[in-house]
């Protein structure tokens, strides 16, 4: 029995972090199309991308709260991580494993870990 609510739940876990990650490409192609419609400046550009990543863990730390019925916290934690680590990975490809700015990326970590915490205990 708890072994098969530990597999519901790593079942939910990926599909909201699918979710995660599609909900953020979408606010993506939405900021690139508003980028190429107006003179955002590159502030602006900025704060639409930490926008993007705090809804997406949002959304995502929330549905995972739901599922989960103990430590709504923690998975949504783990959401945000996971988020994290599919962030790195895409920007290791991109970049050719240049890391850039260590306070960045930093700084995007805990957008990303805290943002899906909190969504999970909001659920």
């Amino acid at each position: 029995m708890e072994k098969e609510k530990q597999n519901g739940l790593l079942g939910a876990y990926f599909k909201n972090l699918l979710l995660a990650t599609i909900l953020s490409v979408v606010l993506l192609l939405i900021s690139a199309f508003l980028l190429y419609k107006t003179n955002l400046s590159p502030t602006g550009l900025g704060v639409m991308l930490v926008i993007t990543y705090i809804l997406s863990n949002l959304v995502g730390g929330y549905r995972m709260g739901k599922k989960a019925e103990k430590r709504q916290f923690v998975w949504g934690l783990f959401i945000g991580l996971g988020y994290f680590a599919i962030l790195l990975c895409v920007s290791f490809m991109g970049n050719h494993f240049y890391l850039g700015d260590v306070g960045k990326t930093v700084l995007v970590f805990f957008l990303c870990s805290f943002s899906g915490m909190f969504g999970g205990m909001l659920s």
